[in-house]
This record gives structure tokens, sequence and C-alpha cells, in this order.
């Protein structure tokens, strides 16, 4: 896919691999990514303590991985992710805060994207 190399060359120790059931599929879900930010993620500089607190995924909460902030919170789907450093539960803390001020999304499975509703209108 044009531009992924960029993102995430072959050396890159972060790197995730993630088969799609159709070209389509996965199109739309490197769109989203994209325009979510969330490929930027993959870019990002990783330490002992970062910690990853989804806000608008499937399953939001905080992660102390890269790879199942992307698996479990994202669900390989865009979304919205905060990276930073800190500990797990200097981050939990933020993220009730977050939920209390009504700024965590639950994605659901049966609603589209916005992406997957353009893609399938260009069609």
């Amino acid at each position: 896919m044009p531009g992924a190399e960029t993102i995430a060359p072959a050396n890159f120790p972060g790197r995730l691999v993630k088969s799609f059931p159709t070209v389509q599929a996965a199109k739309s879900t490197y769109q989203e990514c994209l325009q979510t930010g969330v490929l930027g993620l993959l870019a990002q500089e990783d330490t002992k303590t970062t910690v990853y607190i989804v806000t608008k995924g499937f399953e939001p909460g905080v992660y102390a991985s890269r790879k199942n902030a992307l698996k479990y919170g994202l669900n390989w789907r865009g979304g919205e992710v905060t990276c930073t450093d800190g500990t797990v539960i200097q981050a939990k803390a933020i993220f009730e805060l977050w939920r209390s001020l009504g700024h965590v999304t639950h994605l659901r499975w049966d609603r589209k994207f916005v992406v997957d509703a353009i893609l399938s209108e260009a069609v």
C-alpha cells in the first residue's frame, strides 16, 4: 500500500502486521488510520514509561503497549489515542477524568466509520 513503507519501514522495531479480508477493507482501514492520526502513533518513540490512552475506540482505556492499544483499544481501526510518558495509574486517572467529562467514545461493530461511508460512495 503506498505510504505504508514511509510510516513503518521493514526495519522499524514497532512494526505490526495485520491481514484484511479484502483489499477494500485494507484501503479503508489505512485511510481511516491515516486521517485520524493513528498511523502517526507508530512513528512515536517508545520508552519504558510510555502509556497509551484510547479515548475513541472499541475498548477505550489505558494500555501499557502500543500493540495492545492498536489491537484491543482500536481493534486495528482509526480512533483517538493519546501517547504520553507516565505510570499506568496516572494515565487511568486522566482517562477517568476525560470519561467523566464525556470525552470517551465507544465505537460499535454495527456502525460504519466515516471513511467507510466515503469510500463506498466513491465506488
